[in-house]
């Protein structure tokens, strides 16, 4: 306090705090929430079933595409090609029963494995067997064909049949792709591939041939099984095949192979003859194939008949 003439003075200090406001931290990241893996209904379904391991339910928390991994038991029955799809697709050929691991991951995150159980059930029907005839070779021109009624199945059934064109060079159409036999049409030379699937309805099975069309070439020759023939059991059978030709004169050889059959071995008396003969022993339709080779080429000759019918693939140039 000082003092004057006029009086007394006092003096007030006021502290004055310039600052700034005070601001709120960032909130930590949220953390990256594991997905979770559903790996779908355990399943019972009969041997030759197309069985559908289904993941699709699997979802993620904070909505990332996802990711898949499967795996399968090592005790399996058989061993079964999975993808890194959500839905994997296969036909079990053994019975039993089988466990299918899923996990999925979604950005750094995986998610807890998840498992089904499928079972098999089943085994007594048997594959068909599918044979497609060995590969050959003829040129633009003549005439083109595949057969399969070489397929047999062991238990007897009925059996239907798929051809596919796999590969090939240039335009080629199929006549009837659902059929035993059927014609194709080369428009270019080149290596034909086809795939043949056969299944008796619960089972099946798969074969190949590849066809190659030279641009020109010897004229192929043309095989004949003969006549059908209807027999009784147990009587002896001749095959002939004396009615196949060769355009050029070229000498042929023969060769007989045995088709689909009621569910006996069948052993022909001489595959490499003309005219070979057999023995059916039980009732029902015998499929036989002639292929003739000139040489150069091959053919082949189909023919029906109840108990008997004849089956022919054409093959590769000796």
């Amino acid at each position: 306090m000082s003092r004057s003439r006029f009086g007394a003075l006092a003096w007030l200090l006021v502290p004055v705090l310039i600052g700034s406001a005070c601001s709120t931290p960032p909130a930590p990241p949220k953390p990256d929430e594991p997905p979770v893996a559903v790996a779908g209904p355990d399943q019972d379904l009969p041997l030759g079933s197309l069985v559908a391991l289904d993941g699709s339910s699997s979802t993620d928390p904070d909505g990332q595409p996802l990711s898949y991994a499967w795996s399968a038991a090592p005790d399996n029955p058989m061993q079964v090609v999975l993808t890194t799809t959500s839905i994997v697709r296969f036909t079990p050929t053994l019975p039993g029963q089988y466990t299918f691991i899923l996990i999925v991951s979604a950005g750094t995150a995986a998610s807890a494995p998840d498992s089904m159980q499928l079972t098999i059930t089943g085994g007594d029907n048997r594959a068909p067997v599918a044979r497609a005839g060995p590969d050959y070779a003829a040129s633009l021109g003549n005439n083109f064909f595949l057969d399969a009624s070489s397929s047999s199945d062991a238990d007897g059934d009925s059996l239907s049949f798929l051809w596919e064109a796999l590969a090939d060079p240039g335009v080629i159409s199929i006549a009837d792709s659902a059929a035993v036999q059927t014609r194709i049409t080369p428009l270019l030379p080149g290596t034909y591939t086809f795939l043949l699937r056969v299944s008796d309805g619960a089972l099946a099975s798969t074969d190949e041939i590849t066809v190659l069309v030279t641009s020109v070439g010897n004229n192929a020759p043309v095989a004949d099984a003969g006549s059908p023939q209807t027999v009784a059991v147990g009587t002896t059978v001749g095959l002939d095949g004396s009615g196949s030709l060769d355009a050029d004169g070229d000498a042929l050889t023969y060769l007989w192979s045995v088709g689909n059959n009621p569910g006996e071995p069948v052993a022909l008396s001489d595959p490499t003859a003309i005219s070979p003969d057999f023995t059916p022993n039980l009732l029902g339709t015998y499929v036989f194939g002639l292929i003739v080779d000139d040489g150069n080429s091959r053919a082949c000759s189909t023919r029906p008949s109840s108990p008997l019918s004849h089956r022919c693939t054409p093959n590769a140039p000796a």
